[in-house]
């Protein structure tokens, strides 16, 4: 019922106050095309495991997820989504004879409360999936991973205290091996690297139930 609220405040607030561009505010746009260009500066990392990065983090990379994630401007997940996809198939690493899973980083209690329930790593997972499968890729999204306990907000925390708070905190769901066949490709999914302390345990976990075939995909850093 709150989302169902927050969904109709949205469209009342789009009708009386016609939106911007979520990065520099031009008119009628959700997120132009030049500020789109700054999730195109692509990055491909090969060690230690494959990590795609749409684009640098920036004040106007910055901007447009803060809005799409804090501030319910979910009108910008299709576009973040094509912009994945668009990584995804610069960086050669999608096959149509595999199939492929994408595993949404968890989201604490704690944040899941602060945006009403909104899981918007598991949305734009949603969206890529659907969009590779139009493209005729056998694409899905699992949820395997969530948090052990509770977490505390990181963002002021230094590089060791991410480390520690969460150190054997990402943990599979429902604990079992699983298939590693070269016929099944995993990409864990997450709008922004920091330190990667994230990441790393959620590969962690992966790994530990028997899936190793592993890459990341960021939309920036």
């Amino acid at each position: 019922m709150i989302a169902l609220f927050l969904i109709l405040c949205s469209l009342i607030m789009q009708v009386l106050f016609p939106r911007g561009c979520a990065g520099c505010n031009m008119p009628d746009e959700i997120i132009c095309e030049q500020c789109c260009e700054d999730f195109k500066q692509h990055t491909v990392r090969e060690l230690p495991y494959p990590i795609l990065v749409c684009g640098k983090f920036n004040e106007i990379t910055r901007r447009i997820i803060l809005r799409w994630k804090d501030h319910n401007d979910a009108a910008c997940t299709s576009i973040l989504a094509l912009l994945c996809v668009q990584l995804l198939q610069m960086s050669n690493c999608l096959s149509l004879a595999s199939r492929i899973i994408f595993v949404p980083v968890p989201s604490s209690k704690m944040a899941l409360r602060k945006r009403f329930g909104r899981w918007h790593t598991k949305e734009l997972a949603v969206y890529v999936a659907k969009l590779l499968r139009n493209q005729g890729y056998d694409a899905r999204v699992e949820v395997l991973l969530r948090f052990s306990r509770a977490v505390k907000k990181s963002v002021t925390m230094r590089s060791s205290s991410r480390m520690n708070r969460l150190h054997n905190n990402i943990i599979v769901n429902t604990p079992k091996q699983y298939s590693s066949l070269q016929s099944v490709q995993y990409f864990v999914l997450d709008d922004v690297l920091t330190t990667g302390s994230t990441m790393q345990q959620c590969v962690k976990a992966l790994k530990n139930n028997g899936i190793n075939s592993v890459g990341l995909v960021i939309v920036s850093t």
